[in-house]
């Protein structure tokens, strides 16, 4: 069981890594504590706590009935000087995640468009227009603001976070600030102008609008591997060090006995732990999973409340399947609404990583590997999809990209779909049809259609979920919609 970041220091770090960054400038104002609780996912109470340290620490300033405003101001030669030595320092990371930033957010910023509502989107071209006489620094800012709305309207709960989490990492605007770089941003790269970019956006060309967003990432990235490397031949003196991205799908539902429950319910659900059968005594299960007891004792009150189990005196703990009606009534309890929302957010976010995901992968995955594969889906337990995303994940070649599937991987049980099913063989004989045609691809050595059928499983699990979600009054859930055919 891992501990992680609690939703107050997520919070606490993120504004004041805007603030120190110049992401929230001096003078510049915060977004209202309710809008904080949207953006960031968080109670009021987080934020009321986190606002309350920054002021203490000197970076805001707050008064009754007026805006927040940011009142740290950095000597601009100790900004720069400490943002040189982070560049150069951590270089070798920060061309992962630029290089992960190219591969995937195109994908991501379209898929926002495909989902966005017209008003808001001829909004946010007004605004993007405003901006276009301006300098580079705000229009870069106006631009960030724009994805920012964008992903907004998608209602996904990862999306904002995981692009503000990669922006604070690579730092873009230090990159963009001198006039040089904007020279040769526009020189080097054959690259237009960010409302060419935006015009496939606004039209919602999705096809083109990957492409159009594909070059201006690929030209970022360019761009910022000619600085580091400029930066570190003017500073050889610094140190390299390697400073991986982090990220966290599961930021506010972490806690030890939810990890359990998710642990048990995936069990359950996949057949390894059958309908009927006893769970271990709660001592047992406490030195398995290196816990307290007190700590079981919660994780299965969790799986009470969620039809998996039924705990009685004495005989211990059974395990069952949930029936419609236990279901239906989970839909009722906040935390599990948000729980399923956030399962449904993965799968979204899943689909769109999967197929650049697997391009990546393609090229490194072994004859050796091969056989293995084959020879560990033949296995009764093992789903076939299951060893194709771990296979992908270990011939990815980007760090950053793979810490994205990784921190997937822990919210997107399987035993949470199969028991979703009210006849749990159909369910899998439909995706495991699906994931051996990517076998078959694999094998074929057929790249994009080995990519697109990964996808094609992913969007499958996300539709009968969903499906199975709105039936049971989880309106929210409709808004999860599934990627158009362009981003299969």
């Amino acid at each position: 069981m891992q501990r992680k970041e609690t939703l107050f220091e997520y919070l606490y770090h993120s504004l004041r890594e805007e603030i120190i960054s110049g992401r929230m400038p001096f003078g510049s104002t915060l977004p209202s504590i309710m809008r904080l609780c949207e953006l960031y996912h968080v109670g009021i109470r987080t934020v009321r706590d986190v606002l309350k340290r920054l002021k203490q620490e000197g970076y805001i300033k707050t008064e009754e009935r007026k805006p927040m405003l940011v009142i740290y101001r950095q000597d601009q030669r100790e900004q720069k000087s400490a943002a040189v030595t982070y560049i150069v320092k951590y270089q070798h990371s920060l061309r992962d995640v630029y290089a992960t930033m190219t591969l995937i957010m195109p994908r991501i910023l379209s898929f926002a468009v495909q989902v966005c509502s017209d008003y808001t989107l001829h909004q946010m071209e007004e605004t993007v227009k405003e901006a276009a006489v301006k300098n580079t620094d705000i229009r870069w800012k106006t631009n960030l603001k724009f994805f920012y709305a964008l992903l907004d309207q998608t209602h996904n709960m990862f999306f904002r976070d995981l692009f503000s989490s990669l922006e604070l990492y690579a730092r873009p605007i230090f990159f963009f600030q001198e006039k040089q770089v904007s020279s040769l941003f526009r020189e080097s790269f054959q690259f237009q102008n960010i409302l060419w970019v935006q015009e496939a956006m606004y039209s919602r060309q999705l096809t083109e609008s990957m492409d159009r967003l594909t070059q201006l990432y690929t030209a970022i990235q360019k761009t910022v591997e000619l600085q580091i490397q400029r930066l570190c031949d003017q500073y050889p003196q610094i140190e390299q060090s390697k400073k991986p991205f982090l990220w966290h799908s599961d930021r506010g539902r972490d806690h030890l006995h939810v990890q359990i429950t998710r642990d048990l319910v995936d069990k359950i659900g996949t057949g390894s732990l059958p309908v009927g059968t006893r769970l271990p005594s709660e001592a047992r299960l406490a030195a398995q999973y290196k816990v307290s007891v007190a700590t079981i004792r919660k994780a299965l009150a969790s799986l009470n409340e969620l039809g998996y189990a039924r705990t009685q005196n004495v005989k211990g703990t059974t395990v069952r399947m949930q029936d419609e009606d236990t279901a239906a009534k989970c839909m009722q309890v906040k935390v599990y609404r948000k729980d399923t929302l956030r399962y449904l957010s993965g799968l979204q976010l899943m689909i769109l990583l999967i197929k650049p995901a697997a391009r990546a992968a393609f090229p490194f995955i072994t004859p050796q590997a091969l056989s293995k594969l084959q020879y560990d889906i033949q296995h009764e337990d093992r789903i076939p999809l299951d060893c194709l995303t771990a296979l992908i994940l270990q011939y990815v070649p980007l760090e950053t990209l793979r810490t994205l599937l990784t921190e997937l991987g822990r919210i997107l049980c399987w035993g949470y779909y199969y028991s979703f099913y009210p006849k749990k063989q159909h369910g899998s004989t439909v995706l495991n049809r699906k994931s051996m045609e990517a076998v078959h691809y694999l094998q074929a050595g057929n790249q994009e259609a080995f990519s697109r059928q990964l996808c094609l499983c992913y969007a499958h699990i996300l539709d009968v979920v969903r499906s199975n979600m709105i039936d049971l009054q989880l309106f929210e859930a409709s808004y999860m919609k599934t990627p158009k055919e362009v981003f299969l």
